[in-house]
């Protein structure tokens, strides 16, 4: 309904005046929703009236302006690309097919397609509408301040249910993650989306402790969230230095043209598992506790092999 009234007030500063008929032809209703949507735009304090009779038809008084002039062409840009990356990030709404997008910018003046500028895609391959729907859980969970139950898989694959109290989507290094308040751990948390095997909505609801205050920046926060690291030192093949680029801290370009690379593993059993990943793609250098590991694990995979 907003949509409708923005395009009826839009086209009544286009056109001194309309009838019924062809404002209702234009946006797609009857001629009495027309009716009902002028009284409820004369009611929310814009200048509209209807003049009955043979030449009569709806229009805006005639000093109602909404003025354009005042941002710079920049600006407008700005405002389309900015409306256009906003709904790259929110799968329940495309400002496309609202039908306010081409009003917008014939307003503003844009000719040249500056706003279609950016493309989000936060779903994995195979699960997008699994992602679709916790993304849309979560979002929903955040704006109407609403508590969540969900089931969590740590690092070394145990599943927890907790409850939480949704604050922020955060999105870093590929993945993305849910920051909350988390009632199991009386913390703050970031939660992985691939990590989050169910999630249902309370009828609980809260106020954040925080309100008020800027919430903390991920990179703020995240090493504290993960605790102590083990960093490990390690020289990958040249044939996966691409993965190396991806996903590694780049030390040294070695002259047989392998890559020496740094690593921060926040926890050993997750760790061990990601190296391995590499298959022999990879050598640990240091520290010796890792690579000790790594072998009881290769040996445990040879076993169970024969």
């Amino acid at each position: 309904m907003i949509s409708r009234l923005f395009q009826i007030v839009y086209k009544l500063m286009d056109c001194p005046q309309m009838t019924a008929k062809e404002l209702a032809a234009e946006v797609g209703v009857s001629e009495r929703t027309i009716y009902r949507d002028v009284e409820k735009l004369s009611l929310a304090g814009i200048p509209i009236y209807a003049n009955q009779g043979k030449n009569g038809g709806i229009a805006l008084l005639p000093n109602y302006v909404l003025d354009k002039t005042v941002l710079s062409d920049d600006e407008k840009k700005k405002i389309l690309e900015s409306l256009n990356a906003l709904s790259s990030l929110n799968t329940n709404f495309n400002i496309e097919e609202t039908g306010d997008f081409d009003s917008l910018k014939s307003f503003l003046g844009d000719s040249k397609g500056f706003y279609d500028w950016l493309e989000v895609e936060f779903s994995t391959w195979g699960n997008r509408v699994q992602d679709e729907n916790l993304f849309n859980i979560l979002k929903s969970g955040i704006l109407n301040r609403q508590v969540l139950k969900i089931e969590y898989a740590s690092f070394n694959s145990e599943i927890s249910e907790r409850k939480i109290k949704p604050l922020k989507i955060c999105f870093k290094n590929e993945s993305w993650y849910l920051y909350a308040f988390c009632l199991l751990r009386n913390d703050y948390r970031f939660f992985k989306f691939s990590r989050i095997h169910r999630v249902e909505k309370l009828e609980e609801s809260f106020t954040p402790e925080i309100t008020g205050k800027v919430l903390p920046k991920m990179s703020e926060q995240y090493a504290n969230n993960l605790g102590s690291q083990t960093r490990v030192i390690v020289e990958v093949d040249s044939k996966l230095s691409w993965r190396a680029f991806d996903e590694l801290e780049i030390l040294e370009h070695l002259e047989n043209g392998n890559l020496r690379c740094a690593v921060n593993i926040p926890d050993i059993s997750w760790g061990i598992s990601y190296l391995l990943s590499f298959g022999s793609g990879i050598k640990v250098i240091e520290p010796d506790s890792v690579k000790n590991m790594l072998l009881q694990e290769i040996e445990k995979m040879l076993k169970n092999a024969k």
